[in-house]
């Protein structure tokens, strides 16, 4: 046969040449280029690198579930500590004599505003509970009655005060005399 029918590609490839992989029409770009060289695979080597990567990886998986579980109790603990100290146990006092001072507050509004028979009752009950009576007449019950005492002075000041205002109402209206007067109010 004759090498004038042998396809150029087949040509080409007898040489040791193939296709260059980068499709491109220009004029530097060569388009064939020499054969890769085939090498031949050491699978035994193969085998050992794939060993050696496994454990690496299956050693790398342990110590990193082991570190996360570790970070996991670490932020849990962290968490407890934040929530535990929340608010601080300063604020906490700061808190409960807030309360205090609150109820206090309450109950002194509440014995000022009781009755005079129930609060006679309770201040005799107070005092036969407590046995240093000085003390508990100088801070609750001389408060108590000097607050009593000033509600009771500003009520009857209203009274007198709303007495007043109806007496200017009540009284008859001062007429205006003078010799021009029709009897009407508007002048």
């Amino acid at each position: 046969m004759s090498l004038r029918f042998v396809p150029f590609s087949v040509k080409m490839r007898a040489a040791g040449l193939v296709r260059n992989p980068i499709q491109c029409w220009s004029l530097s770009v060569p388009q064939w280029i020499p054969a890769p060289v085939k090498v031949k695979v050491n699978m035994a080597a193969v085998d050992r690198t794939v060993d050696v990567l496994s454990r690496f990886v299956a050693s790398w998986v342990a110590q990193s579930r082991i570190a996360r579980r570790e970070y996991a109790v670490r932020e849990a603990s962290e968490r407890w500590t934040r929530e535990a100290w929340t608010p601080a146990w300063s604020k906490v006092m700061e808190l409960e004599d807030e309360k205090a001072k609150i109820l206090s507050r309450i109950r002194f509004e509440a014995w000022c505003s009781m009755s005079e028979a129930n609060w006679s009752r309770v201040a005799r009950n107070m005092t036969a509970a407590v046995r240093d009576v000085g003390i508990l007449a100088r801070d609750v019950l001389k408060p108590v009655y000097a607050e009593r005492d000033r509600r009771a002075a500003v009520a009857s000041a209203k009274v007198v005060q709303t007495a007043q205002v109806w007496k200017e109402v009540v009284r008859p209206v001062q007429r205006r005399t003078n010799r021009f007067s029709t009897g009407s109010d508007s002048e």
